[in-house]
């Protein structure tokens, strides 16, 4: 598989998982079980609502933005400080999410690592870009 191959599959997969964690929050789960869920938060319920509505249009727009390829290390950093805050948040709220035998949370840790791939292979994309040679740059100087 050729590197752009693999590029390709890695920015999809990681489109895949936030676009269906949005989609399930807003249109399969009951409100009810993610309300339930964060409930040890101590939220108001209007405001976790709320969050939880706007957590999962967000996800929803990064997934898009991956699937378009658009912005893709800006976006490969948002996802980067967000698996980090939820796994802090969980982990301090919810400990007891990292014994769930289906692993939700420690699943976060090769994803985190996916997605510093991501940026990472972004980043070292767009130096390349940078440091190519243009006729037109001596000319802009």
């Amino acid at each position: 598989m050729t590197s752009k191959a693999l590029h390709t599959l890695l920015r999809l997969s990681l489109a895949f998982i936030w676009l269906w964690t949005g989609l399930v929050v807003l249109f399969l789960a009951p409100m009810a079980d993610s309300l339930a869920l964060i409930a040890p938060l101590g939220l108001p319920e209007w405001l976790a609502t709320y969050l939880i509505q706007a957590t999962a249009i967000f996800e929803l727009f990064m997934g898009i933005a991956m699937i378009a390829n658009w912005r893709v290390r800006i976006w490969a950093a948002v996802q980067i400080f967000l698996i980090m805050a939820f796994t802090l948040i969980i982990t301090i709220f919810l400990p007891a999410q990292w014994l769930h035998p289906f692993g939700p949370i420690s699943k976060n840790i090769p994803l985190l690592a996916a997605t510093i791939v991501l940026y990472t292979w972004e980043k070292r994309r767009e130096q390349r870009e940078d440091n190519v040679y243009s006729f037109h740059s001596d000319l802009d100087a």
